[in-house]
Protein backbone atom coordinates (compact mmCIF):
# COMPACT_ATOMS: atom_id res chain seq x y z
CA UNK A 1 0.00 0.00 0.00
CA UNK A 2 2.77 2.34 0.78
CA UNK A 3 4.15 1.69 -2.61
CA UNK A 4 0.89 2.76 -4.20
CA UNK A 5 0.84 5.96 -2.22
CA UNK A 6 4.40 6.79 -3.21
CA UNK A 7 3.62 6.10 -6.85
CA UNK A 8 0.54 8.33 -6.69
CA UNK A 9 2.54 11.11 -5.06
CA UNK A 10 5.25 10.85 -7.69
CA UNK A 11 2.65 10.86 -10.46
CA UNK A 12 0.89 13.84 -8.97
CA UNK A 13 4.19 15.77 -8.68
CA UNK A 14 5.06 14.98 -12.31
CA UNK A 15 1.70 16.16 -13.62
CA UNK A 16 1.67 19.32 -11.54
CA UNK A 17 3.31 22.13 -13.43
CA UNK A 18 4.65 25.24 -11.90
CA UNK A 19 2.95 28.42 -12.96
CA UNK A 20 4.95 30.61 -15.40
CA UNK A 21 6.59 33.67 -13.97
CA UNK A 22 4.98 36.76 -15.32
CA UNK A 23 6.98 40.00 -15.52
CA UNK A 24 10.47 40.60 -14.31
CA UNK A 25 11.28 40.20 -10.67
CA UNK A 26 11.80 43.39 -8.74
CA UNK A 27 15.16 45.20 -9.25
CA UNK A 28 15.89 43.65 -12.62
CA UNK A 29 15.83 46.94 -14.51
CA UNK A 30 19.13 47.92 -12.92
CA UNK A 31 20.58 44.51 -13.68
CA UNK A 32 19.42 44.76 -17.27
CA UNK A 33 20.96 48.22 -17.61
CA UNK A 34 24.26 46.94 -16.22
CA UNK A 35 24.21 43.99 -18.58
CA UNK A 36 23.33 46.30 -21.46
CA UNK A 37 26.22 48.61 -20.55
CA UNK A 38 28.64 45.67 -20.38
CA UNK A 39 27.37 44.42 -23.77
CA UNK A 40 27.89 47.91 -25.23
CA UNK A 41 31.44 48.00 -23.81
CA UNK A 42 32.15 44.59 -25.31
CA UNK A 43 30.75 45.71 -28.66
CA UNK A 44 32.96 48.82 -28.52
CA UNK A 45 36.03 46.66 -27.79
CA UNK A 46 35.04 44.34 -30.60
CA UNK A 47 34.77 47.31 -32.98
CA UNK A 48 38.27 48.48 -31.99
CA UNK A 49 39.60 44.96 -32.51
CA UNK A 50 37.96 44.80 -35.94
CA UNK A 51 39.61 48.12 -36.89
CA UNK A 52 42.99 46.78 -35.76
CA UNK A 53 42.45 43.58 -37.72
CA UNK A 54 41.47 45.62 -40.79
CA UNK A 55 44.62 47.75 -40.46
CA UNK A 56 46.80 44.65 -40.07
CA UNK A 57 45.19 43.10 -43.14
CA UNK A 58 45.82 46.27 -45.15
CA UNK A 59 49.46 46.36 -44.04
CA UNK A 60 49.84 42.66 -44.84
CA UNK A 61 48.31 43.19 -48.28
CA UNK A 62 50.69 46.09 -48.99
CA UNK A 63 53.70 44.07 -47.84
CA UNK A 64 52.58 41.14 -49.96
CA UNK A 65 52.15 43.44 -52.96
CA UNK A 66 55.63 44.90 -52.40
CA UNK A 67 57.06 41.37 -52.19
CA UNK A 68 55.35 40.39 -55.43
CA UNK A 69 56.75 43.50 -57.16
CA UNK A 70 60.29 42.75 -55.89
CA UNK A 71 60.05 39.13 -57.05
CA UNK A 72 58.70 40.21 -60.46
CA UNK A 73 61.54 42.72 -60.90
CA UNK A 74 64.05 40.08 -59.85
CA UNK A 75 62.68 37.58 -62.34
CA UNK A 76 62.73 40.21 -65.07
CA UNK A 77 66.38 41.04 -64.29
CA UNK A 78 67.40 37.39 -64.16
CA UNK A 79 65.66 36.74 -67.49
CA UNK A 80 67.45 39.69 -69.10
CA UNK A 81 70.84 38.65 -67.71
CA UNK A 82 70.34 35.04 -68.80
CA UNK A 83 69.45 36.29 -72.29
CA UNK A 84 72.70 38.28 -72.47
CA UNK A 85 74.76 35.39 -71.15
CA UNK A 86 73.28 32.85 -73.54
CA UNK A 87 74.02 35.08 -76.54
CA UNK A 88 77.76 34.51 -76.05
CA UNK A 89 77.37 30.88 -75.08
CA UNK A 90 77.77 29.42 -78.62
CA UNK A 91 81.06 31.32 -79.11
CA UNK A 92 82.27 30.12 -75.70
CA UNK A 93 81.44 26.52 -76.60
CA UNK A 94 83.27 26.88 -79.93
CA UNK A 95 86.38 28.31 -78.25
CA UNK A 96 86.26 25.61 -75.58
CA UNK A 97 86.06 22.88 -78.23
CA UNK A 98 89.02 24.44 -80.08
CA UNK A 99 91.03 24.50 -76.86
CA UNK A 100 90.19 20.85 -76.17
CA UNK A 101 91.30 19.91 -79.69
CA UNK A 102 94.58 21.79 -79.23
CA UNK A 103 95.18 20.06 -75.90
CA UNK A 104 94.43 16.70 -77.51
CA UNK A 105 96.97 17.42 -80.27
CA UNK A 106 99.79 18.05 -77.78
CA UNK A 107 102.14 15.10 -77.46
CA UNK A 108 102.71 15.00 -73.75
CA UNK A 109 105.41 12.30 -73.94
CA UNK A 110 107.53 14.49 -76.22
CA UNK A 111 106.88 17.48 -73.97
CA UNK A 112 107.88 15.42 -70.93
CA UNK A 113 111.10 14.27 -72.66
CA UNK A 114 111.91 17.88 -73.53
CA UNK A 115 111.39 18.98 -69.95
CA UNK A 116 113.61 16.16 -68.69
CA UNK A 117 116.34 17.19 -71.15
CA UNK A 118 115.96 20.82 -70.07
CA UNK A 119 116.28 19.82 -66.43
CA UNK A 120 119.44 17.84 -67.25
CA UNK A 121 120.82 20.79 -69.22
CA UNK A 122 120.19 23.19 -66.35
CA UNK A 123 121.77 20.83 -63.87
CA UNK A 124 124.92 20.66 -66.07
CA UNK A 125 125.47 24.43 -65.92
CA UNK A 126 128.43 25.46 -63.82
CA UNK A 127 127.03 28.41 -61.96
CA UNK A 128 130.35 29.44 -60.44
CA UNK A 129 131.83 29.94 -63.91
CA UNK A 130 128.66 31.68 -65.04
CA UNK A 131 128.88 34.12 -62.12
CA UNK A 132 132.55 34.77 -62.86
CA UNK A 133 131.70 35.45 -66.52
CA UNK A 134 128.95 37.86 -65.52
CA UNK A 135 131.35 39.74 -63.22
CA UNK A 136 133.94 39.94 -65.99
CA UNK A 137 131.28 41.19 -68.41
CA UNK A 138 130.24 43.84 -65.85
CA UNK A 139 133.87 45.04 -65.63
CA UNK A 140 134.18 45.24 -69.40
CA UNK A 141 130.93 47.21 -69.75
CA UNK A 142 132.07 49.64 -67.04
CA UNK A 143 135.35 50.19 -68.87
CA UNK A 144 133.50 50.70 -72.13
CA UNK A 145 131.15 53.17 -70.43
CA UNK A 146 134.15 55.17 -69.15
CA UNK A 147 135.66 55.30 -72.61
CA UNK A 148 132.41 56.49 -74.22
CA UNK A 149 132.04 59.14 -71.53
CA UNK A 150 135.57 60.33 -72.11
CA UNK A 151 135.19 60.65 -75.90
CA UNK A 152 131.72 61.85 -76.37
CA UNK A 153 129.31 61.14 -73.78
Amino acid sequence: MEEQQQAATTEQAATTEQPPVEGPPPGTDEQMLQKLASVEALLEQQGKQQKKILNYRRISALLFLALVVVIALGLFSVTRILGEVTQDLPQLITHTNDLVQQLNSVEFETLNDTLVNLDEGISNINFEELNASIEHLSEVTESLAEVTRFFGG
